[in-house]
């Protein structure tokens, strides 16, 4: 059985306007995230384990609804502020420079 977690577990907004519904499960990390249109713009997905304060892990670019755009997909690496307490995350790397925008996520509520 996975240890479930809340600390980074909930409700978090980038600074592309996006939201990302974000988990932890011991170790790994997994989000939703969703353009501030309902996912018309863009909607994607992320899987990531967390060492110390650094998240690394894959995005993958979803189909949302009538929008059907080419598929991106990459890996990406975030800082987070405080392990015991995150507020923020903050993109380090990312290859290749598609989606996600947002270079900063900063959490809006967690999820009880």
């Amino acid at each position: 059985m996975f240890p479930f977690t809340d600390v980074i577990y909930g409700e978090w907004r980038g600074d592309d306007g996006g939201t990302y519904h974000m988990r932890q499960i011991g170790g790994d990390m997994w989000w939703v995230g969703m353009s501030a249109d309902n996912g018309s713009t863009f909607t994607n997905v992320f899987h990531g384990q967390i060492y110390g304060n650094v998240v690394t892990g894959g995005w993958l670019d979803v189909p949302n609804g009538a929008h059907q755009r080419p598929t991106n997909a990459g890996q990406l690496t975030m800082q987070i502020d405080n392990p015991a307490r995150p507020t923020v995350l903050k993109k380090l790397v990312q290859t290749p420079n598609t989606s996600p925008r947002a270079t900063k996520w900063v959490r809006m509520f967690p999820c009880n």
